[in-house]
Order: structure tokens, then sequence, then C-alpha cells
């Protein structure tokens, strides 16, 4: 029996009930393991002789790879099974972990990090239909926010343990305990009950605060192939999350080597920072889109994603890093998870696991551009270079995602009592 955190609230409009705990412990899981390896994989490839040309290389090129399989995820979640995918995807990632080991070179560590993103692939488009299948439509932007932050008190101590284990004990430990992690996360699925939204409710569904009364309506049209495999109504957020998430990875991948070369102190306190920047801004963001409209979270999210990409192209201090932690916290800390909220608000339900699988294709061909960009410039010209070119890309994403809304017709704020129309 499923016992709600909310038991004041009518049974349709509970979230926190125990299969979305579950759900987040799984979630958190993963991440810390995620975390663990985000700093210390660019380490051991520099330790096998890589360059900073080969880190990015190496950990962005598996992203597109990886990728090309973003239909299939999706297929695999809307027609298969949430919790099979969910599990299998899991299960590529103990292979790649324990693949890691027995690596010999850089460029060989493509291998496995190609494995981790396809099981990454699988597993992130099924939990987030999975949490899409348990939230009540009308607080949808509270749960994929605080469904996030999951991600986010990862952050505070993966990269810490990560790199503890990793110095203290070798590379090989650090493999066999995020193996050992991403093994245990599959404890907390089984037990998880949902009822998947089925088809036929796209337009009931979606959350009111970004339908409005006089939104335009796409006419019926027949399916074609590609419609089985794309979802058009999240081609915006996706594009959108592609261009973001190519200022958030290669930052995270290198910020370390950005502190060491330009000998920042305490280089490490952005991780910490941007943790609980994140955390805080997800608290609040989530329920104020589900009254005011995601644009009102979403657009100022973007801007200050620019606002980071700029300071980290001339900071050479600690105070410039921490200004930079705070802005992607509340960047791409909101605005990631918004668009995820977004994709799903226009998407019928039947196409839940293909939307959040082109969501993921998003952020893993964003990530994989951005690290390679990042990776090159670093070496061809010098990182000032490379994040002006990632300030630009999140312009970019901010207009893309303004005419998004434009297009739909839906407004920049909406007031409670005009969303209830």
């Amino acid at each position: 029996m499923t016992v709600s955190a909310e038991r004041g609230a009518p049974v349709g409009q509970r979230l926190y009930t125990s299969s979305f705990v579950l759900l987040f412990l799984m979630e958190f899981t993963i991440f810390v393991t995620f975390y663990m390896l985000l700093p210390t994989v660019p380490l051991y490839i520099k330790e096998l002789g890589g360059t900073n040309s080969t880190v990015g290389l190496v950990i962005g090129i598996a992203g597109p790879i990886a990728a090309f399989g973003v239909p299939l995820y999706g297929l695999g979640v809307d027609r298969w099974s949430r919790k099979g995918m969910a599990v299998l995807g899991l299960a590529i990632n103990v292979v790649g972990a324990l693949i890691m080991i027995i690596v010999v070179s850089p460029l060989t560590m493509l291998i496995p990090t190609i494995l981790r993103r396809v099981g990454s692939g699988a597993t992130g488009a099924a939990t987030r239909t999975l949490i899409l299948d348990i939230a009540p439509p009308s607080r949808r932007g509270e749960a994929m926010t605080n469904f996030a932050t999951s991600h986010n008190i990862a952050i505070a101590f993966g990269p810490a343990v990560g790199l503890w284990i990793y110095h203290g004990f070798g590379s090989t430990e650090l493999f066999l305990a995020c193996a050992a992690l991403m093994a245990g996360a599959t404890l907390f699925l089984f037990p998880i009950r949902v009822r998947p939204q089925v088809g036929g409710e796209g337009t009931e569904r979606r959350s009111s605060s970004d339908v409005a009364p006089q939104g335009r309506q796409d006419a019926p049209r027949r399916e074609t192939w590609v419609d089985k495999l794309i979802v058009r109504e999240a081609v915006m957020p996706g594009i959108t999350v592609l261009l973001l998430s190519a200022a958030y990875l290669s930052t995270t991948t290198f910020v370390s080597i950005l502190g060491e070369e330009r000998e920042v102190p305490n280089y490490e306190w952005f991780f910490v920072l941007y943790a609980v920047v994140v955390i805080s801004g997800r608290l609040l963001t989530g329920r104020v889109s589900d009254t005011y409209g995601r644009a009102i979270i979403l657009l100022p999210s973007l801007a200050l994603t620019v606002g980071c990409m700029v300071t980290l192209a001339f900071t050479h201090s600690t105070i410039g890093f921490l200004a930079a932690a705070f802005m992607l916290g509340l960047g791409f800390g909101t605005g990631q998870p918004m668009l995820q909220a977004v994709a799903a608000d226009w998407t019928p339900p039947e196409k839940y696991g293909r939307a959040m699988a082109m969501m993921m294709g998003g952020f893993s061909f964003g990530s994989a551009a951005g690290t390679v960009f990042v990776g090159e410039m670093s070496e061809r010209l010098d990182f000032a270079a490379a994040f002006l070119g990632l300030a630009m890309a999140a312009g970019v994403a901010l207009v893309i995602a303004w005419w998004g809304f434009r297009r739909r017709r839906i407004p920049l704020l909406i007031t409670p009592e005009r969303g209830a129309m």
C-alpha cells in the first residue's frame, strides 16, 4: 500500500508518496556514482598520458554515439517497461565501470564511457517517465525540480568521495565502488508501484500554468514512422537543453583543471556552493512555475547561465569561481528540470518515454559538444575563448526558449486566475 506524506491532500494531488521517495533515493545513488567519476575520469585519462584535448574527446564523443539510441530508449519505456529499461541501464553502467579497471590507454577509455552514457540514457528516460506517471499534472513543475535535487545532493558528496578514493586508494577501488553502488540502486526500484498514464489525455493532463486560454492548438495529424521515434512537441525543449548542457557538463568537467591552471585557492568549493544553490532554488521554483508558468523561471535561468560562462572566461579568484557556481546553480540547476516539465506539458502521456529520452539525448549531445569544444579551444587558444563560446550557446538557448513560448502563445507570466480558466 502506498503511503502519502501529504495525508491531508486529495488522492489525485499527492506527490510525496513512497514511490516518489524510492525513485528519489535511486536517482541519488546513481548520481553519486556519476559525480564520483566526473572529476576523476579526466585525471585518470591524463594519468594514462592524455591531454586536455583527449579528455574532451573521450568524454565528449561518447555522448553523441550513445544518443543515437535515444529513440530506442524512449520506445522501450513507452512500449515495453519502465522498470525493465531502468534495470537494463543500470546493468550497462555496472559493466562500463568494471571495464574501466582494465583500460590501459587514454583512447580506450572511450569504450566504458560510451557504455556509461548508453546506460544513463536508458535509466534516465525510465526514471523521469516514472516520475511523470506518479506526479499530479498540477504539481509537475514541483515534481521535476524536487526530484532533480537528488542530483545536487549527490554533487555535494560525489566529487569529494571520488577524489578521496582515487587519491587515497587508487583507480581500481574507485571503479569497483561505482559498480557496486550502481548494482545496489536496483534495490530501490522493485517496490515501486505506479499506474502509467495512458494515451488520450494529452490535452487534459497538461499543466494549467502553461496552457494559455488563447493558446494555439495543434491540428490532429496522421502519425508517421518519424512520429513514432521523435516527439515533435519536445523538439524545442530538447534543442534548448542541448545548448544549456553544453555549458553545464563542460564546466563541471574542466573546472578542476581550470582551477589548477589559474592557481585558484579552494576551487573545490565550486561544487559545494553549486549544490547548495541548486537545492535551494529547486525547492522554490517548481511550485512557482506550477502557479505562474514555466517561462518566469526558465528564461532568467538561461540568462544566468550566460553570466556564469562570461565570469569563468575571465576570473582568477575564488570569489569569481563562487559567483560562477551561484549563477550555474540557478541557471542550469533550475533550467534543466524546467525544460523537462515544459516537454511533459506539451507532450501526450503515451509519448512521455520518448519525450524524456529526447531530453536525455539533448543532454548527451550538448554535453558532448561542450566538452569537445572546451577541450579543443583550451588547447588551441585558452579557456577564456572556450567559455565565451559557451556563453554564446547559452544566449542562443535563451532566444529559442523565448520563441517557443511565443509560438505557442503562452504568456511569460501567468496569473493563477488566468491559468485556471
